[in-house]
């Protein structure tokens, strides 16, 4: 497994089914694409900060939050004003932080708690997730803003 102090920029990352693991104690934002067909990213630590993936994500790739670490899933805007989405295979969060949030929108990232079916009303935050049910994979992330 490859271990960095962080992912930054916007180019292109590859893991080509490989792991990787983001252990970082400084905020950083990534804007790149996450390339290939699967591979899977760790974010761990935190104090403090948070690692930013702002894009489509990929289907194929799963996200582990642990040991402190604290993510937001920015996503990608959409044509039309349709709500910003990112899709990955699995999002597992355990000793972390999960934020859901907007590229288009980034001061409000994190705000909101999703209710019981995914849905935050008022400020709208939608995670469609696995139900619960081991083995299955989170499929959509998406979030909508309405001003009110």
């Amino acid at each position: 497994m490859n271990t960095v102090s962080g992912l930054t920029g916007g180019g292109a990352l590859k893991l080509s089914g490989a792991e990787m693991t983001v252990d970082s104690s400084t905020s950083h934002t990534f804007t790149g694409t996450l390339d290939g067909a699967s591979g899977t990213l760790n974010f761990k630590s935190g104090n403090g900060s948070v690692q930013t993936i702002k894009g489509a994500g990929n289907a194929g790739y799963n996200l582990n939050v642990t040991d402190g670490g604290a993510l937001t899933l920015a996503g990608a805007p959409t044509e039309g004003g349709n709500p910003a989405q990112a899709a990955y295979k699995g999002i597992t969060v355990n000793g972390g932080t999960l934020n859901i949030g907007s590229a288009s929108d980034p001061a409000h990232a994190g705000h909101g708690r999703p209710e019981r079916n995914g849905e935050q009303h008022g400020d709208h935050h939608h995670l469609l997730h696995n139900g619960g049910r081991a083995g299955q994979p989170v499929r959509h992330v998406q979030r909508e803003h309405h001003a009110g």
